[in-house]
């Protein structure tokens, strides 16, 4: 489904995120967040110009998603990027675009 605008892909994810949570607070701010490193995961690991292994997710995410099961709740990501800083730099820049 496409959306007018970015404002409207927010509402709508905003409001998606609210009903499955109902009134846990906690579980919207989950949601919210795991949505936000799906994306950003999405972007550098499909969009790296590198067959998707110049980035690397390392951590206690990895597994979640490479098994596709649910994890803990996180409070970050680690990844690991096997190209030079100046790499690096401008492949998180241009995620930060789209």
């Amino acid at each position: 489904m496409r959306y007018r605008d970015a404002a409207a892909l927010r509402r709508a994810l905003t409001d998606r995120m609210r009903s499955t949570a109902g009134r846990d607070q906690p579980l919207t701010a989950y949601l919210r967040k795991r949505v936000a490193i799906h994306r950003l995961l999405a972007r550098l690991l499909i969009d790296d110009g590198d067959d998707g292994e110049r980035w690397v997710v390392k951590g206690g995410i990895a597994p979640a998603y490479r098994l596709g099961t649910v994890s803990r709740p996180t409070q970050d990501f680690d990844l690991a990027c096997h190209a030079d800083i100046t790499q690096a730099r401008a492949d998180l820049q241009a995620v930060q675009q789209r």
